[in-house]
């Protein structure tokens, strides 16, 4: 793979020589040298006012990154076309204020980006690291994509969509400018078998509507990151399959963030262990500072019985605090693969 280089800056030259528009940006903003070097592709071409790239293509912009065998941009009016292995990631920055200890271990943290702004000290000599992070909110992938690097329009065919809980397939699709995304002759699950046309269930629809959750801030526990947000997810004239085989018919579904204010969430699956099982979730956000809120959990499984907890958080400037509360009757304690645990008496609670 070669980098864009010293024949390219000259060319962006000759281009901002010639022609004012140059001066917009291939990412949104005023475009530099240093953008256009951070385009990859094993082979390249410039076709008057338009980049021709292929073998592993690789184009960042903005929050999103596009890697396909082949890319067309036209440098004057930002829009793109890219066919085959095409892949569409985009990512979420949010700001965040941490101590040097977690600022070394989020360093380490594989699939997130570390951007140090600044440092800051308090009174009694305490430093903190103000940071950008950045990680891998969803991926689309497709055949073929058109759209505008700077509008962030992108329409799509034959794509499959991954985010946090659900996978999406579809005949065609359009990302909005608004980040919103409605898709064309659908399918959606919560089961990853989906990707596989192998699901043990779905809802399939003509029309389906995608709405993203944007976080306001970066929470980090245990080594790792929490929560991307998830999609909310509206359709109409839907149909519901278990394992392909169409059961009902939905005249309308509405699945909600996890973070709404609204309706609860819904997760429906299945486990080898605990059997097929339907989990409710729904949030109260009582005080917006100090940051207050309350997850409330109802569960059932069909080889353990019922489940409940309760998930909440306080967090104030420089502390936050949180607790986990959670029960079930196991009605089979001993349904599982461990069976060395089967010398021990294990309660039912």
């Amino acid at each position: 793979m070669i980098r864009i280089g010293k024949i390219f800056i000259l060319l962006c030259s000759l281009w901002c020589a010639a022609s004012s528009a140059f001066g917009a940006n291939i990412m949104g903003d005023k475009v530099t040298q240093e953008d256009f070097k951070r385009i990859k592709a094993d082979h390249w071409r410039l076709v008057g006012k338009n980049i021709i790239a292929s073998g592993n293509v690789y184009v960042p912009f903005g929050n999103f990154e596009l890697c396909a065998d082949q890319v067309v941009i036209n440098i004057e009016s930002k829009d793109l076309e890219a066919v085959g292995n095409l892949s569409l990631q985009r990512w979420i920055t949010t700001k965040a204020s941490v101590e040097p200890t977690q600022l070394e271990e989020l360093s380490r943290t594989t699939g997130i980006r570390v951007e140090l702004i600044d440092l800051s000290c308090d009174i009694w000599g305490n430093y903190k690291a103000n940071i950008a992070v950045s990680q891998p909110a969803d991926r689309i992938s497709a055949h073929r994509v058109t759209g505008n690097l700077q509008t962030r329009y992108f329409s799509f065919d034959d794509a499959q969509l991954q985010f946090r809980h659900i996978v999406c397939k579809a005949k065609s699709g359009e990302h909005k400018p608004d980040g919103k995304i409605e898709l064309i002759d659908a399918e959606v699950s919560a089961c990853s078998y989906l990707a596989h046309d192998n699901s043990h269930y779905s809802i399939g629809a003509g029309r389906m509507l995608l709405t993203p959750f944007e976080p306001d801030s970066f929470e980090h526990r245990n080594g790792g990151e929490v929560g991307t947000g998830d999609y909310s997810v509206w359709l109409t004239n839907g149909l519901v399959r278990v394992y392909g085989v169409p059961l009902l018919w939905l005249p309308a579904f509405y699945k909600p963030r996890d973070q709404t204010l609204g309706l609860f969430s819904l997760i429906i699956g299945k486990s080898s262990d605990w059997g097929y099982y339907v989990m409710m979730r729904k949030r109260f956000n009582f005080t917006s500072y100090p940051a207050s809120s309350v997850q409330l959990m109802g569960d059932y499984f069909s080889s353990r019985g019922f489940g409940y907890g309760a998930n909440g958080h306080f967090k104030l400037e420089n502390s936050r605090t949180e607790f986990f509360a959670y029960s079930i009757y196991d009605n089979h304690p001993y349904k599982e693969g461990d069976y060395h645990k089967y010398r021990f008496k294990i309660p039912h609670s």
